[in-house]
């Protein structure tokens, strides 16, 4: 299995892409803002909710065939693997009528305002192209083509913003909604214009595709529950709020999406190695202390992101989109979001690869954490917090899954370890966790505060100040105590130091 550090090189190129195309994207989502104002921009959050629960709404039998293509191909079994891919695709792509069908009906009967009728048949169209291109990078993915990835990715997010800012000036509403439409058919094209990506041929196995069903179907109510735990804070604001109170939801998340992508794409690319290499050595322990320290990486550099953010959110805000101003407490604490949804992934990841075949009990995990954000948000809502009540509910059921998630995989990942190295681990990551949560706290105390009027720039700069003093001490830490000395290799166990290899 490769390196972390051969991970951050091969997901490099897509950060880069992603943080570049973030910060185009960025200045492309100020002038929709300012443009369309929080009314409207809620319209736009409400479509793309729909965009997002239409996918739920898939039979499975393409995640079961990525999980068992990286299997057959940590094997050996090239052949094996691409025909289950060709099996998947064909069986995947003979659902997508479900969806379609519901949003179309949705368009035509469920809503009275008429921006909302028109753009559900735009949203259709663009959940269309958009599937079709995620089916297509999905089996590049598989087959570890990164570069031809990050060559699609740039068209993509080149594109989108150049697209949005296009279609705002010349037919506004729709036209931000279309973007993403002709952006991914962009993308699509782009796949089926290279040699090796079109290794696609339609098959019908009932047999097989019978198989893929029973594997996939539980992975795709994980997959249900997992995004519908993380977008549930969403569909309470679009039940329980005003289209506005989303506009201002819609705003923030447009933002910490593009922070969570970031590690996704790092992930992404981990993830296939990590996939392949559990399929060769059949247990997770040998891999234990690579994940640990991974875990414990991915909560350090998230917190520092999300205490910057809260910095210059304010300041921003007010110079740039001032209609948003009402909205910034609750953003502040939707920023926590860049840790909390972040901090389980890769539990996650393992627990439902074929090894542990856990996809079951992560369900599970998914449907009560989404219980508790359904719950704590009513309650919030009902006790008059509005935004700020739900964004901390999604927060608190975010860290409550991670929880749940780390103590299903805690068996496998110390199985025969010493008692110390777990407990060195579970106190590095509270510890971080607590850096993330005393700071948002802090900074909304005294000389830290912003006004709601007045100078926003001298509090901020005592932010930054405490944020960078903060997690630059946390990571000198991490880094002598941990990194640099090896904070489990005084105690590891046999298959722990066989993995020292993978530490740098």
């Amino acid at each position: 299995m490769s390196s972390i550090r051969q991970s951050f090189r091969s997901s490099s190129k897509l950060s880069i892409i992603n943080i570049g195309g973030g910060l185009l994207a960025t200045a492309v989502n100020i002038l929709v803002a300012r443009r369309l104002g929080p009314e409207s921009l809620g319209v736009v959050g409400l479509i793309q909710l729909w965009q997002l629960y239409a996918g739920f709404a898939r039979p499975g039998f393409l995640q079961a065939g990525y999980r068992e293509m990286l299997h057959l191909l940590g094997q050996g079994r090239q052949a094996e693997a691409r025909d289950v891919g060709n099996i998947a695709l064909t069986a995947e792509g003979g659902s997508l009528f479900v969806p379609l069908a519901c949003m179309a009906l949705a368009g035509m009967f469920l809503y009275d305002d008429p921006r909302l009728k028109a753009g559900m048949a735009v949203a259709a169209a663009s959940f269309l192209l958009t599937s079709l291109y995620g089916y297509m990078d999905t089996m590049q993915w598989a087959h570890q083509r990164f570069s031809l990835i990050t060559r699609a990715n740039l068209l993509l997010k080149l594109s989108q913003p150049a697209l949005t800012l296009a279609g705002l000036y010349s037919f506004g509403l729709y036209g931000v909604l279309a973007a993403p439409a002709v952006s991914s058919g962009l993308g699509l094209g782009y796949y089926l214009l290279q040699k090796d990506a079109r290794d696609f041929v339609p098959r019908w196995d009932a047999r097989e595709s019978r198989r893929l069903l029973r594997i996939g179907l539980p992975i795709a109510l994980y997959g249900f529950l997992y995004w519908g735990f993380r977008t549930s804070d969403r569909a309470m604001v679009a039940r329980w709020l005003t289209l506005k109170d989303l506009g201002y939801f819609t705003f923030a998340m447009t933002f910490i999406t593009q922070g969570c992508a970031i590690v996704s794409d790092f992930l992404n690319v981990f993830q296939t190695s990590l996939l392949s290499e559990l399929g060769r050595v059949g247990q997770v322990r040998p891999l234990s202390g690579k994940l640990q320290r991974l875990t414990l990486l991915i909560l350090l550099l998230t917190g520092a992101a999300a205490a910057l953010a809260q910095t210059a959110l304010h300041p921003l805000i007010s110079a740039l989109v001032p209609k948003f101003l009402p909205g910034v407490p609750a953003l502040e604490i939707l920023v926590l979001n860049l840790v909390c949804t972040t901090a389980p992934l890769l539990a996650y990841t393992v627990l439902i690869s074929t090894v542990l075949n856990q996809q079951d009990m992560a369900a599970i995990i998914q449907a009560g954490g989404l219980g508790i954000n359904i719950a704590l948000g009513y309650a919030f809502v009902c006790a008059g917090h509005g935004l700020s009540g739900i964004a901390w509910s999604s927060a608190i059921s975010q860290l409550s899954a991670a929880a749940a998630a780390y103590a299903l995989l805690h068996p496998r990942l110390f199985a025969g370890a010493p008692a110390r190295e777990s407990q060195r681990f579970y106190q590095w990551a509270i510890g971080l966790l607590f850096l993330v949560f005393a700071l948002h706290f802090l900074m909304n105390w005294g000389p830290f505060s912003c006004p709601a009027l007045g100078r926003l720039w001298l509090p901020a700069a005592f932010r930054a100040v405490l944020s960078v003093a903060v997690w630059g001490t946390a990571a000198a830490l991490l880094y002598r105590y941990w990194w640099k000395r090896g904070l489990f290799s005084a105690t590891a166990s046999a298959p722990d130091k066989a993995d020292m290899m993978f530490n740098n």
